[in-house]
C-alpha cells in the first residue's frame, strides 16, 4: 500500500466505564451469601453510581494500537464493545477477527481477493506453509486459526474503503506465550503499512506489550478505573512495529540438527548436498527454533544470466563448472518453527549467512518468494522465473491430453486423464523426455512411471523464484 506524506487525523472517542446495576438477589442468592457472610447490598452496591470523570477518552487512527491491560473481570471487554460502538458512530467498520466464521474449504479459497493475495495474507500472519495453504480450517490447530482469523481479518481491512477497526478481545488466549508473541509482532508489522487501519486489543497478558508497542495503553483494575497512558496519543507519525527481544542464538550446526524441523519444509527430505548449516536456537530451552541449510549449486539457473551476465553462461562448459563449484552456494532451506513464524527469523537467518558467505555468490530458488519476501528483505535480489523448456514441453503434452497445468496438483487424477485422452505410450514418451532433459543421469532408473510423472507434475506446475547476492567484499577473477 503506497504511503502518504500527511498523516491520517486521529479520531477521539470517549468510552463510558461499566455499570454494574443493583440486582434483587434469589433466596438461593442469600443463602449462599449468609454461608460466607457476605453483605449482599454492600456487595452489589459498589458497583452502581459511575463517575462520569471515569470515562476513558482515547486517541484512534489508522496504523495506530490501542492496549486494554488487566485481569480478567477488570472491563476490558465492556470498554472494547463501547469503543467499538464509538467507532462506528465515527464511521469506522470495525472487524471482530475472533468472530469471523470460518466455513470448511481450503484456506485459499477463504479470501475473496487473487490467489497470490490470498497467499501473502496467510504468510503475513505466520502461516507461510505450503501444506497449510489447502488445509481447511477444521484440520488447523488452535494457533493455527487464531492466525488465520487475523490473515482474513487482514485482508478483509485492506479491501475496505472505509476506516477499520481490528477488535481483537482475549488477544492470544488460546495460543502458547511464543506464538503470541509472534502474532503480535505480525499484526503490528501489518498495521505500520497501513494508514486507514488500527487495532483495539484487549489481553490479560502483558508479555505483549513490547511487542505490539501500543500508542495508547489503558490499564484496568479489578477495584475499578482506568489508567490511561496518554504520552503516544498525540504522535503524528504511524508507529514503526517493534523488534523483539533478542532471545535466539544463532550458531552454525548440523544437518542432523535441522532434520528436527524439515517435516515444516514443503520440500521434503533432504537437500541434494549440504555444504553449511545455520541453526536458530532459543536462548531460554536450547530449543531449535529455525534452520538454514547451503548448498552446491545445480548445473542450470536462469537468474544467473540476469544476476552475473556472462560469468556462468558461457560456450566453454568446464570452465563455467569450475566457476560454479568455485563462487556459488545456494540456500536450499530456510526452516522456521509455526511457534516463530511471522518475527523476522527466516529473514535474519539469511541475512547472517550473507555477512559471512561460503563464497561469492549465493543463490535461491523458492516458490514460497511469492507470498513471503525474506530472501529480499535480507538483501537478495529476485528474479521472478518463467517456466523452462523442459517443463514448458511436459505442460504443452498434458494440454494436448486434456489435463490443464492446475490438474497437477493431483497426480494420480491427472495420470487417469491424460492416458484417457492420450493413451499409454503418449504418457510414457511425455514423461521419459522429461525425465532425460531434467534428472540427472541414472536418477531415473529404477522408478516406476507414476513415480516419474509425480516429480514432473510437481516441477512443471511450481511457480518459482529466483534469488541472487553478490558479497561485496570479494572480486572476481578474470578468464
Amino acid at each position: 500500500m503506497t504511503r502518504s506524506t500527511t498523516p491520517p487525523a486521529a479520531d477521539v472517542i470517549e468510552v463510558a466505564p461499566a455499570v454494574r446495576r443493583p440486582l434483587t438477589p434469589s433466596r438461593r442468592a442469600c443463602e449462599a451469601a449468609c454461608a460466607f457472610g457476605l453483605n449482599l447490598e454492600r456487595e452489589f452496591g459498589s458497583f452502581g453510581g459511575a463517575d462520569e470523570n471515569q470515562s476513558v477518552r482515547i486517541h484512534v487512527a489508522g496504523g495506530r494500537v490501542v492496549l486494554a491491560l488487566g485481569p480478567s473481570g477488570s472491563g476490558k471487554s465492556t470498554f472494547l464493545k463501547g469503543a467499538a460502538d464509538a467507532l462506528e458512530e465515527k464511521g469506522w467498520r470495525c472487524v471482530h477477527p475472533m468472530r469471523l466464521r470460518l466455513r470448511e474449504a481450503p484456506l485459499v479459497d477463504l479470501f475473496a481477493g487473487s490467489l497470490e493475495d490470498g497467499l501473502r495474507c496467510l504468510g503475513a500472519a505466520g502461516l507461510a506453509e505450503a501444506a497449510i495453504f489447502v488445509k481447511r480450517p477444521g484440520e488447523l490447530s488452535d494457533g493455527e486459526r487464531h492466525r488465520l482469523r487475523l490473515a482474513l481479518a487482514l485482508d478483509r481491512a485492506t479491501r475496505s474503503k472505509s476506516k477499520c477497526a481490528l477488535i481483537l478481545d482475549e488477544f492470544g488466549a488460546v495460543l502458547d506465550r511464543e506464538t503470541a508473541r509472534s502474532v503480535a509482532h505480525t499484526m503490528r508489522r501489518s498495521l505500520a503499512k497501513m494508514e486507514r487501519v488500527c487495532a483495539l486489543v484487549a489481553t490479560a497478558h502483558d508479555d505483549i506489550k513490547d511487542v505490539l508497542s501500543p500508542d495508547t495503553v489503558i490499564q484496568f483494575s479489578l477495584a475499578g478505573g482506568a489508567q490511561v497512558d496518554s504520552g503516544a496519543q498525540n504522535r503524528s507519525k504511524i508507529k514503526p512495529p517493534a523488534r523483539l527481544r533478542d532471545d535466539v542464538a544463532l550458531r552454525p550446526g548440523s544437518l542432523r540438527e535441522h532434520r528436527s524441523l524439515s517435516a515444516w519444509h514443503y520440500r521434503a527430505g533432504d537437500p541434494a548436498t549440504c555444504a553449511y548449516v545455520l541453526i536458530a536456537e532459543a536462548c531460554a530451552r536450547g530449543e531449535i527454533v529455525g534452520s538454514l541449510v547451503v548448498s552446491m549449486p545445480t548445473l542450470h539457473g536462469a537468474w544467473r544470466k540476469l544476476a552475473w551476465p556472462g560469468r556462468y553462461n558461457i560456450a566453454d562448459k568446464r570452465l563455467a563448472i569450475g566457476r560454479l563449484n568455485e563462487e556459488v552456494r545456494c540456500i536450499s532451506r530456510v526452516v522456521v518453527d509455526p511457534r516463530w513464524r511471522g518475527r523476522g527469523l527466516a529473514q535474519r537467518l539469511v541475512a547472517t549467512y550473507l555477512a559471512h558467505p561460503l563464497t561469492v555468490h549465493t543463490e535461491a530458488v523458492a516458490a514460497m518468494g511469492r507470498v513471503n519476501g525474506f530472501f529480499e528483505r535480507a538483501g537478495m535480489t529476485a528474479y521472478r522465473l518463467p517456466t523452462g523448456k523442459t517443463d514448458s514441453i511436459f505442460l504443452d503434452a498434458m494440454e494436448h491430453a486434456g489435463v490443464e497445468a492446475w490438474r497437477l496438483a493431483t497426480p494420480n487424477a491427472a495420470m487417469t486423464r491424460a492416458r484417457a485422452h492420450g493413451g499409454e505410450t503418449f504418457v510414457k514418451k511425455a514423461v521419459e523426455e522429461w525425465a532425460s532433459r531434467r534428472l540427472r543421469t541414472g536418477r531415473a532408473h529404477g522408478m516406476t512411471l507414476e513415480a516419474l510423472f509425480e516429480l514432473a507434475c510437481a516441477s512443471a506446475g511450481a511457480a518459482l523464484v529466483g534469488y541472487a547476492h553478490t558479497a561485496e567484499q570479494r572480486e572476481l577473477a578474470v578468464g
